[in-house]
């Protein structure tokens, strides 16, 4: 298994068994088979086993660290802006104590849901992350056991579907 989050690495274990269909495929095109999906060019599989190329799901996983590292900075400035609030309210009495001590709690409310936001945006990236991670890890572990199926006659069909794609080049 390649290192979390590694599409490039997670689809390199892949590629010799797309080489193998796509090898098949094109025989089979050369003897008349057609599909749009499959056969519209000569690298139809490679290229739609290659279509996530260059999808980094580090940046996911960095940008929901960072965002993670927001929250905390938000929870430290919004517990001190509370112990503020307590501080302020024991020390001051009367009407204006009452409105200054109402602002800064709306200001703590409001710093409290910015907080819960921002967490909310880090799981989402995360969420997404992994999401993804198991499309790429589904998708190439799906190529291989489909490729691993024909691992008895795989030389006699590479062999066949070489002679055939050589004898059509060759037409």
């Amino acid at each position: 298994m390649s290192d979390r989050f590694d599409v490039a690495a997670r689809q390199a274990q892949g590629r010799p068994a797309v080489q193998d269909i796509q090898t098949y495929v094109q025989a089979s095109h050369a003897l008349g088979y057609a599909h749009p999906d499959l056969t519209a060019h000569d690298s139809q599989v490679r290229d739609w086993y290659d279509a996530d190329a260059g999808l980094d799901l580090r940046v996911l996983d960095n940008d929901s660290a960072e965002l993670l590292a927001a929250v905390r900075a938000i929870e430290e400035a919004l517990w001190l802006q509370r112990a503020q609030v307590s501080q302020l309210a024991a020390a001051w009495a009367g009407p204006g104590a009452d409105s200054a001590t109402s602002y800064l709690q709306r200001h703590c409310d409001a710093a409290a849901e910015v907080a819960r936001r921002v967490r909310a945006a880090a799981d989402g990236y995360a969420a997404l992350r992994d999401h993804l991670w198991q499309v790429i890890d589904d998708k190439t572990a799906t190529t291989i056991a489909i490729d691993d199926r024909s691992q008895a006659q795989r030389s006699a069909w590479l062999a066949a579907a070489h002679s055939v794609i050589t004898r059509a080049a060759d037409s």
